[in-house]
């Protein structure tokens, strides 16, 4: 989709109290796509669609408050807000909320009521939830997903899953499962790329490589159709960007157009 013709659909709506055109133009202002980057807007259009009860959005500022990108940082709102969300049975809102409870951070630290969350999200695709509850034989361990730290005045939107701020060690996930990842991300599967980005951002189950992340997620983000899963590739490559050198960020960039042009090559084969 065109930025332009996304705000010039979305933005009428949002002035006019449309809870769905609020968020939208959230994403957009949070993303810099067809407006100048501005998370302090990006997270009051959240919020005027959070208290209209959309679950998104309520997620999503749950996010804000927890990294303090475009509010100031304030843990009690965001669990209030992942509350409200994943009540409705939003899955960013429950895993979010799950890992506040895996953490203890804005709650009493309780492994049950982590895990509880996380088993209503794994069904879903939700990998690290099932890398979590697949430790709960082990001894309980204070982890916690690691995401690339952002800066406000370079970052774009806080990841829609996961996105808690990096203190300890990501736990390891198999092998094998990135590997799939990869495998479905080389057929050009964009929710593959995604988590791809992802696991390279983290260091989840491979070496940290923000070089690959940036590349998977710009893939992704021009395959896939709006959605969280996009919106979540796009932050993913912007906050990649904010800690690579120019050089690197074009290096990643040409990497991306050289899987692009092979994986074209192949398809007309």
């Amino acid at each position: 989709t065109d930025p332009a013709e996304a705000l010039k659909a979305w933005w009428p709506r949002a002035h006019r109290g449309d809870a769905e055109a609020q968020y939208q133009l959230g994403i957009l202002y949070g993303t810099g796509a067809g407006l100048a980057l501005d998370l302090t807007k990006s997270a009051e259009w959240h919020r005027r669609a959070a208290e209209q009860g959309h679950d998104k959005a309520q997620a999503m500022l749950g996010l804000f408050y927890s990294t303090g990108q475009g509010v100031p940082k304030n843990q009690d709102e965001a669990i209030k807000w992942w509350r409200q969300s994943a009540a409705q049975g939003n899955a960013d809102g429950r895993f979010n909320l799950g890992m506040a409870y895996w953490r203890g951070e804005g709650v009493p630290q309780d492994f049950d009521k982590a895990a509880v969350l996380f088993r209503k999200v794994a069904p879903a695709g939700n990998q690290y939830a099932r890398s979590v509850l697949g430790t709960r034989a082990e001894p309980r361990p204070s982890t916690a997903p690691a995401v690339l730290e952002k800066k406000q005045e370079t970052s774009a939107l806080p990841l829609p899953t996961g996105a808690l701020s990096p203190k300890k060690k990501e736990p390891a996930a198999p092998p094998s499962q990135f590997q799939q990842y990869l495998a479905a991300a080389e057929t050009g599967d964009g929710n593959a790329q995604s988590q791809v980005a992802y696991m390279y951002a983290t260091g989840l189950g491979v070496r940290r490589n923000l070089i690959e992340a940036h590349k998977w997620a710009n893939l992704s983000a021009a395959r896939l159709a709006p959605g969280n899963v996009r919106d979540a590739s796009i932050a993913n490559r912007n906050a990649a960007a904010s800690k690579m050198s120019p050089g690197d960020i074009l290096k990643a960039q040409q990497r991306a157009r050289d899987w692009m042009e092979a994986f074209q090559k192949r398809q007309r084969q």
